[in-house]
């Protein structure tokens, strides 16, 4: 009986785990102009350059009120400083002109509970 409710604690604190959303984050974003191919040879709607996430990553953007979901396409900024590039489409949703604090969160995979 005690070897099942540890399974089953086990199981539990997992789930939680699996479908808990990290924080926002600050952080300083610019866009670019999005003329050729990316760097994962694929284009998201919605794209987003960073140097360390994998390609594929969701992350969720907020600034000034507006927000959306993208996924990571491409590599850079290759400003000092900086830790996202939005691409044209994804700085327009957003309402994003220039160099700007942001607040962003990595998704998991599996999706999570806000």
């Amino acid at each position: 009986m005690i070897r099942l409710l540890l399974t089953l604690n086990r199981v539990l604190t997992a789930l939680v785990a699996l479908h808990h959303c990290p924080r926002f984050q600050p952080a300083i974003a610019s866009w670019y102009f999005d003329a050729g191919p990316t760097a994962s040879g694929a284009h998201a709607r919605y794209g987003i350059a960073n140097r360390i996430l994998p390609f594929g990553t969701r992350v969720q953007i907020r600034y000034q009120g507006a927000g959306l979901t993208g996924v990571v396409d491409d590599r850079g900024p290759w400003v000092a400083g900086r830790s996202f590039d939005l691409n044209q489409t994804t700085a327009a949703r957003l309402r994003f002109s220039g160099v700007a604090m942001i607040a962003y969160r990595v998704l998991p995979a599996r999706g999570c509970w806000s």
